[in-house]
């Protein structure tokens, strides 16, 4: 897709008019007493040849102090009026031109720097020469009231009286050419002096205003006086030259023309006398820089640009500067990461936070590594058609100088572009992808980053990164100048499928979590209703890959009239009173069901999916956002990158057990839309009443609470209430069972613990941690000290365990952070095997994985069994529900526990601590092998001994806190007899 640059709207139009209008007057009237010095000094010869001035000026302090000794203080502000009217619309003309002349002249940085260069001062040149022919005469009368010095050998009179008269008098003498009186020197003065003016400040900015200092006021300041010193020194003999021909109007001699000017000034004066008042014009360049600063900075307060590299990013209103604080805290963290040597880094901002700005913003920030100077181009990685165009707006709206072009399906991308947006379906073709060359790249963005670790983001960003494992066999490393740094942004940096995004990734630099958004008011406030619906999603399999529900078997279950029709009766009730509600369904065949059923009910929904013509899906979320229609159904195509703002109710209408996908689906009604008259958004989800599947994702679940907890029209505030009570209920059971010394809670009578650390403990099938049943549908258990193990019914087992120091590799491409390390033992081999294969009989353990968080750890391990360790229909016998788990154990499974369980030790109360509890065969008719299977697990793997130590510190934990509490009881003085 060719880029085509955008012709300026009437409205930016105007507001570029304004913009360079007021911050020109403000910077001129700032600077209009060192202007008339500059002009008395310049034109000082004229003056006395007219006798206008009695003795010529000693330098700056001298004419300053004449000045004002015989004109007064405000004299100095003499002719500011015509000064401040010439000058709005001049900076007006040039700054609202300067854009357009530099779109016609469209030269790119890969036509050549020294093109780009020359186009940057022939547009400012041009719009400067072309602003000239509507207020040269304002210019003029400037001048000659400037130089209408009271300090003249006539007693001080004052030759005109205003602007005027100074225009009927020139008229009268003159006529119109006397107006116009050295035009040409300006012509040819403007092309130098506005050309560099603009041309070498808009050059050099992207150069010089990076880094720390990208967003300085003073930065831009001073070089954008540095850069009107040079342009002023460079064009000031045409200034001298066309401000003495000026001075000739109304006298008896005028110059024939510019070079008869220049060579009669040099010829009687000497060329000193061209460049007289050149010291105070270095001071009038303040004003100069001024007027760019000024121009940006009122751009950010009025109208929403903050200033980068002189282009916009953002909206800006009362509260914008906390925005951009936490925005520019983002951007901060990915630079300070990428100078300290990280290339592969994530950014975590919740689905509002404005990521595509962030990262787009960000890339302005970057620079090209030394190693490779002509990395200057960016590639962004999207995975929908819908993302790129709308990233491709952004980047427009933002840096309107840059050439942005799209990779996808039939728009090819040149790959020259300094922004290209390609979509990952697009970019996994060799031939799309080769276009794109390392050593021109300097950062490559992924977006909706938790996908990076799927196997065609790892194929494309192999190509940049030799540190990246391509998926394909066969793959030869490409030699690279530099690592292209790969940063990812998501609002869900984490994958349900247990596939570590640190094979991509090395570090997340930055989190902000869509609770603290919406706390701060940057997210809408939200309303919470979960329905309990009579659903059973125990039959519904689940994706051995992603880990949620299989949607064919999902749909079976949901997609029923009786449920559609809940969640049409819920809508009514609930959200009849939403402008614009989006629902999110199971499956294509469950979007039509449930859209037919809103319509039966009267209400005017309609439906898109992935199948959905692009042009249909268009013009079908415009008609959405202009608020045509109530309620928008979809499947799978509004989770990411749908910015949608007025949508004010989400209906969850699909349960999973992802809580990325819950946080996107809920997500797209958090953005703050004020001018749709849009104030909160409601979240309404459907879970099962009977809880008979464990792992479901719901506004409970989200806000650690119980899934059976009833929430209607809930806020966050009052949902972590209900938390934080739980919590405080938690803790005061807690102190029921083990004292703390500061309660005044009375010592039970008896305490009976329920250890999940005791390898006999018969709840939850002897798994030795409930919270696993939430993790896993497998049948891992729990050794203690952090340890978990898999059997893999005779073919060895998985053992997750912590991370040590001395372990070898253990973060090598994995997760920076991690805390566990997952390891696969292949079964002991027989002696005589051994024998036979002169091998050892115990194999050597292979490392699998590591990981941050249990959960993630455990799912990554069930994604290996699955497909290394029991492929296919085998690795159903994993299951805690697996039908053999069921039957009664064999002789010898209890023969092993009984030999285990004997002389065992448990706490039970204060008193009997220590007691033994002998086991007895008959204890052991009820144990079914899938209990036995997993005691014998938990034994074999140390559970025994790490419980028996536990168990030794409760005992002087439990001492330690009786002992407090009689010291505690001593203290207690109470009305009554003392005892003896």
């Amino acid at each position: 897709m060719a880029d085509v640059k955008k012709v300026k709207t009437p409205k930016e139009f105007f507001i570029d008019f304004m913009m360079g209008g007021v911050s020109a007057a403000v910077a001129k009237t700032s600077a209009a007493p060192i202007e008339r010095i500059k002009l008395l000094i310049q034109n000082q010869d004229e003056m006395i040849k007219q006798g206008r001035l009695a003795e010529p000026y000693k330098g700056i302090a001298d004419c300053f102090a004449r000045t004002t000794r015989d004109e007064g203080v405000v004299s100095l502000w003499r002719g500011n009026t015509a000064n401040v009217i010439r000058y709005f619309p001049t900076q007006a003309l040039n700054f609202a031109f300067k854009d357009y002349f530099k779109a016609l002249f469209g030269f790119k940085k890969q036509d050549g720097y020294w093109k780009w260069f020359a186009g940057n001062v022939a547009s400012g040149g041009a719009a400067g020469a072309a602003s000239l022919m509507f207020v040269y005469s304002l210019d003029y009368a400037r001048t000659r009231l400037a130089n209408d010095a009271k300090s003249a050998k006539g007693g001080g009179a004052r030759q005109f009286n205003g602007l005027v008269d100074v225009y009927k008098k020139t008229l009268a003498s003159d006529g119109l050419a006397g107006l116009y009186r050295g035009f040409v020197p300006s012509v040819v003065g403007i092309v130098v002096y506005r050309g560099l003016y603009f041309g070498v400040y808009d050059s050099l900015k992207p150069v010089v205003l990076v880094g720390a200092l990208q967003g300085s006021f003073l930065a831009s300041f001073l070089l954008g006086w540095g850069v009107t010193i040079g342009a002023g020194l460079a064009s000031y003999p045409l200034d001298t030259i066309r401000r003495r021909m000026m001075m000739t109007s109304g006298a008896g001699v005028h110059y024939k023309s510019m070079f008869d000017a220049g060579s009669q000034i040099v010829a009687k004066e000497g060329v000193k006398s061209l460049f007289k008042g050149a010291g105070a014009n270095i001071l009038r360049g303040v004003a100069g820089a001024g007027v760019l600063s000024l121009y940006d900075k009122l751009q950010e307060v009025l109208f929403g640009k903050v200033y980068s590299g002189g282009m916009s990013i953002c909206f800006v209103n009362r509260k914008l500067l906390l925005m951009g604080r936490w925005q520019a805290l983002a951007k901060r963290a990915c630079v300070d990461a990428l100078e300290r040597g990280s290339t592969r880094i994530g950014v975590s901002l919740p689905t509002g936070a404005g990521k595509t700005t962030v990262f787009i913003s960000l890339l302005a920030r970057l620079s090209s590594p030394t190693q490779a100077p002509d990395a200057t181009r960016t590639l962004v990685i999207v995975n929908s058609v819908e993302l790129a165009r709308q990233t491709a707006d952004q980047a427009r709206r933002l840096f309107p100088q840059w050439t942005v072009e799209i990779e996808q399906g039939k728009h090819h991308a040149s790959g020259l572009a300094d922004l290209t947006i390609g979509t990952i379906q697009t970019l996994t073709r060799s031939q799309r992808l080769d276009k794109f060359r390392a050593q021109y790249l300097k950062a490559i963005i992924v977006d909706e980053a938790h996908h990076a670790a799927a196997p065609s983001y790892r194929h494309i960003l192999s190509h940049f990164d030799t540190a990246i494992k391509n998926p394909d066999k066969g793959f030869e490393p490409p030699e690279l100048t530099h690592r292209v740094p790969i940063l990812g942004f998501s609002a869900t940096f984490s994958r349900h499928d247990g596939l570590a995004l640190g094979s991509v990734f090395e570090e997340i630099v930055y989190h902000k979590d869509f609770l603290e958004m919406i706390k701060d008011e940057w997210l809408c406030r939200v309303l919470f209703t979960t329905v309990h619906a009579d659903i059973d999603l125990s039959g519904v399999t689940v994706n051995s890959n992603s880990g949620d529900f299989n949607p064919t078997s999902l749909g079976q279950v949901i997609n029923t009239q009786p449920v559609n029709e809940l969640i049409v009766r819920t809508w009514l009730d609930k959200g009849a009173d939403r402008k614009s509600t989006l629902v999110f369904c199971v499956n294509l065949a469950h979007v039509a069901a449930l859209t037919a059923a809103f319509r039966d009910a009267g209400v005017d929904a309609r439906y898109l999916h992935s199948k959905t013509p692009a042009g249909e899906r268009r013009t079908l979320i415009e008609s959405f956002r202009a608020g045509e229609f109530p309620v928008l159904v979809n499947c799978a195509v509004l989770t990411e990158g749908a910015d949608i703002p007025n949508i004010d109710c989400v209906i969850v209408a699909r349960p999973t057990r992802s809580r990325n996908l819950f946080a996107q689906m809920i997500g797209r009604g958090m953005r703050l839309s004020p001018g749709t008259g849009k104030k909160d958004c409601r979240i309404i989800d459907f879970v099962d009443s009977e809880e008979r599947v464990a792992g479901v994702v719901s506004t409970p679940t989200l806000f650690g609470l119980d899934p059976s907890e009833l929430t209607d029209d809930e806020s966050i505030e009052s949902l972590e209430e209900r938390r934080a009570a739980m919590a405080e209920r938690a803790a005061e059971e807690t102190e029921l069972v083990t004292p703390g010394v500061t309660g005044n809670v009375p010592m039970p009578k008896s305490v009976t613990y329920i250890d999940h650390d005791d390898p006999f403990v018969l709840a939850d099938q002897g798994s030795g941690d409930p919270s696993l049943w939430k993790i896993t549908q497998n049948a891992w258990v729990s050794c203690g000290g952090g340890v978990y193990v898999l059997e893999c019914m005779g073919k060895g087992y998985i053992r997750i365990r912590p991370i040590e120091s001395d372990d070898e590799g253990a973060g090598d491409g994995d997760n920076t952070g991690a805390t566990l390390i997952a390891h696969y033992t292949a079964p002991t081999l027989s002696k005589p095997t051994a024998w036979i294969l002169k091998i050892s009989p115990y194999r050597k353990s292979k490392k699998i994985l590591t990981a941050a968080t249990l959960a993630d750890a455990i799912r990554g391990c069930d994604t290996y069994a699955q497909k290394e360790v029991l492929p296919g229909g085998v690795a159903r016998g994993l299951s805690r529900n697996a039908k053999w788990r069921w039957e009664p154990a064999t002789e010898s499974q209890k023969k092993f526990v009984l030999k285990a369980w004997k002389g065992r030790k448990v706490v039970t109360t204060p008193n009997g601590l220590g007691k033994a509890i002998p086991a007895t065969e008959e204890g052991l008719r009820t144990l079914k092998k899938g209990v036995a299977a997993n005691m014998i697990t938990r034994l074999k793997h140390g559970a025994l001994k790490r419980y028996e130590k536990k168990r030794k510190a409760q005992v002087r934990s439990i001492l330690a806190t009786e002992k407090e509490a009689r010291r505690r009881a001593r203290e207690d003085v109470k009305v009554g007899r003392l005892a003896s």
